[in-house]
């Protein structure tokens, strides 16, 4: 008896100390904003056989293809397993693992991952779905082909593939009280999308893309578009996985300005040495999207373009395939419900860069907010009447006219009632408690030489600080700020600018999203 006491004790020690790496794992691991732990331990939840589509790929179409408005607008229900840079061997086991649970109709593979060359890839990009994957055959494959992209001893780094703590283990000198709170988060309930704000201008020209390239291969001819044999081969075992599932596989690319005619020529080549069909959605402005407002940056579409994006594929894939939604799903609704919230609450101000049209937009939504302004330099050049009488509706009553030139300015609204507004000569300090018993520090200096603009809660610097008007959006239901912008109204452009810190821009993102998860 004592024998098999000690066996057991040895046993739960064993117990014990796993679940003890195990967290200490989730918590020296890198927080990367597009989160694809989160994602892979949503995908893990997911219903069997409940996903019609499977989407892999890049960070193009993390951020090009949505779930939920594929769902919303077809009723085709899908995930999207793509991740930052993913190389076409995580694409090929990531499939794999997918096919265990899942019996999708349509695999959609983005092809950036037939361009890549080893050294376009780093080890981060296999942990991005490595490190959520249960241990499984599947898994130690993935680590076996980690292991060569390495060029280490094999064995050892397929052991430290395996074991996360030994990759980040030196992390422990970085990590930060916020990261503790972030173990055990939850699902982002998007399906795999990650959702960008920002809005970039940008101009789709063909013939500057293949310039560009002209140039770097005349410094580098090693920088020459082509697919390398390993990747051609991992695509045919994501081909022959489809064929052998009757799996209908799409190649696409989403619009991006890293697009050029080799690469095009070489993606139509494989479809049609392949039977395959090839959706290429880097089109002329206004064909699929408008390169001026559905941007988020050079390379990835934003939270409004993504919208087209999904339908441009889906309105393909159901009539070239004749695939229908299967009525309602309890996941996907809940999917819905996350992401309208999210949508109609804090990315709908993110996306209006419009001064007018988003002054009337916080005017619709202000009895739900507290809106704090403050000025930074002069902040009145610019304004026009339309200006002004907005700014009257919202509840300011002083008029910012040439009279008011270079002065500092505060407003505070609470639930469409002015609680404060001063402009003055002097800078002005203004302290107004929040709805979760926080006090925010509104601070204005209209003087050209020391001016500055800001909103502080706790340590955190909630307002762009820019020339002009800074508004700072606190939802009252939810206890969180979902806006941060300065618009400068000096100038009768009123040019827009949200925070260049991302790190603020995530933790606003994610506080929200936790909330919106927990009470939705």
């Amino acid at each position: 008896m004592k024998k098999i006491g000690n066996i057991v004790k040895a046993v739960l020690f064993l117990i014990v100390c796993f679940a003890c790496l195990g967290v200490v794992s989730n918590i020296l691991q890198y927080e990367h904003e597009m989160e694809p732990n989160l994602s892979m331990n949503e995908y893990y939840k997911m219903d069997k056989n409940s996903a019609q589509i499977i989407v892999l790929g890049s960070s193009h179409t993390t951020m090009g293809f949505s779930p939920v408005e594929c769902y919303k607008q077809t009723g085709i229900t899908s995930f999207n397993l793509s991740t930052a840079k993913q190389p076409i061997e995580v694409s090929y086991f990531l499939l794999k693992e997918a096919l265990k649970k899942q019996s999708p109709e349509v695999v959609i593979f983005e092809v950036s991952g037939l361009y890549y060359k080893k050294a376009n890839i780093n080890i981060a990009k296999y942990r991005y779905s490595m490190d959520s994957m249960p241990l499984s055959v599947n898994k130690v494959w993935m680590a076996d082909s980690y292991a060569r992209y390495n060029d280490d001893f094999e064995l050892f780094s397929i052991g430290e593939a395996l074991c996360p703590i030994y990759y980040y283990h030196d992390r422990w000198k970085e990590i930060n009280e916020e990261e503790f709170d972030y173990v055990g988060s939850p699902v982002t309930y998007l399906k795999g999308q990650v959702i960008r704000s920002y809005i970039t201008n940008i101009k789709f020209d063909m013939e500057a893309f293949d310039k560009k390239l002209a140039r770097k291969v005349a410094k580098d001819p090693n920088a020459q578009i082509s697919i390398r044999e390993n990747n051609m081969n991992f695509f045919l075992k994501i081909k022959k996985l489809c064929d052998e599932n009757n799996i209908k596989l799409v190649l696409t690319t989403t619009p991006t300005n890293r697009w050029n005619t080799a690469k095009k020529e070489l993606a139509e080549k494989v479809a049609k040495d392949y039977n395959l069909d090839f959706v290429n959605m880097c089109q002329p402005d206004g064909k699929v999207i408008d390169y001026s407002r559905d941007m988020a940056d050079g390379n990835h579409v934003n939270a409004s373009g993504v919208k087209k994006t999904t339908k441009y594929l889906c309105d393909f894939i159901t009539k070239k395939y004749g695939i229908k939604g299967r009525g309602k799903n309890s996941q996907f609704e809940t999917s819905v419900k996350y992401y309208d919230k999210y949508y109609n609450n804090m990315l709908k101000y993110d996306m209006e860069i419009d001064f007018n049209k988003y002054l009337s937009l916080i005017n619709a939504n202000k009895k739900n907010l507290q809106i704090f302004i403050c000025g930074r330099g002069d902040v009145t050049a610019g304004l026009q009447d339309k200006d002004l009488r907005q700014l009257q509706q919202l509840g300011c009553q002083i008029r910012l006219d040439k009279s008011k030139y270079g002065n500092s300015y505060v407003a505070v609204i609470d639930g469409g009632k002015l609680i404060y507004e001063k402009a003055d000569a002097a800078p002005i300090t203004y302290q107004r408690s929040l709805a979760d018993g926080n006090v925010a520090t509104v601070y204005s200096n209209g003087k050209s030489e020391e001016s500055g603009a800001a909103v502080n809660v706790l340590d955190r610097k909630y307002a762009v600080n820019g020339v002009g008007l800074n508004i700072v959006l606190y939802d009252k239901e939810s206890g969180c700020m979902v806006d941060s912008v300065s618009f400068n109204t000096h100038y009768p452009e009123k040019q827009w600018w949200r925070s260049n810190e991302r790190k603020l821009e995530l933790f606003m993102f994610k506080t929200y999203r936790n909330w919106v998860v927990e009470n939705y």
